[in-house]
Parts: C-alpha cells; sequence; structure tokens
C-alpha cells in the first residue's frame, strides 16, 4: 500500500513522512508524554505495559502487527529509560520507518 500512496514522490519525502516525523510524534507522546505519565502512576512494569500497548494500537493494519509494534515499544521505552534522552528512541523509530517505507516503495 506504501509503494501506491508515495509513488511518483521523490525519497527524501518518503523518508521524511514515513521516517522522520512518524518517529518523533509518536515517541514524544508514547515514550514523552504517556508513557512517563503511566509510570510514574503505575510503576514501571504497568506503566511501560500500557504505553507499549497503545503504541501498538497505533498500528492495527494488520492485526497481527499490534503484537509487533507492542514489543517494539516496548524496547524503544527501555532505549530512552536506559539513555534518558527521548533522541535514542526517536532515532532507533525513525531509521526502522525510514528503512521500511523505502523497501516498501522500492
Amino acid at each position: 500500500q506504501l509503494r501506491d500512496l508515495f509513488h511518483g514522490f521523490p525519497a527524501v519525502f518518503v523518508l521524511f513522512a514515513v521516517g522522520v516525523m512518524p518517529g518523533v510524534v509518536e515517541e514524544l507522546w508514547c515514550r514523552g508524554f504517556l508513557g512517563r505519565g503511566l509510570v510514574g502512576r503505575y510503576g514501571w512494569v504497568a506503566g511501560v505495559g500500557l504505553s507499549s500497548l497503545f503504541f501498538g494500537l497505533l498500528h492495527l493494519f494488520p492485526p497481527p502487527y499490534v503484537v509487533v509494534t507492542a514489543a517494539m515499544g516496548a524496547c524503544l521505552h527501555f532505549a530512552y529509560a536506559c539513555s534518558r534522552s527521548l533522541w535514542v528512541p526517536v532515532a532507533v523509530h525513525a531509521v526502522n520507518n525510514s528503512f521500511a517505507g523505502l523497501v516498501a516503495v522500492g
């Protein structure tokens, strides 16, 4: 579907639209805002679990992908906690999405 959606667009635009922006926005929301609040309120395990579940639910299609992205969300939260910087999960997320986007559009 990405191939059809981004057909004819330059690779730089695909990198920005598929890789960079979702990486920044989703990490600011899921780790920086929601994750920090849930960890502070419910503790490390429940907070990371809930924010990772929400992250997974943001990626509903295809449905089994929810589990994969929820697990990735937990790993990204761990990277955020270890580095104490949102830039680390933002960079990992952006690289992952950029690679997937470029492969998808050829």
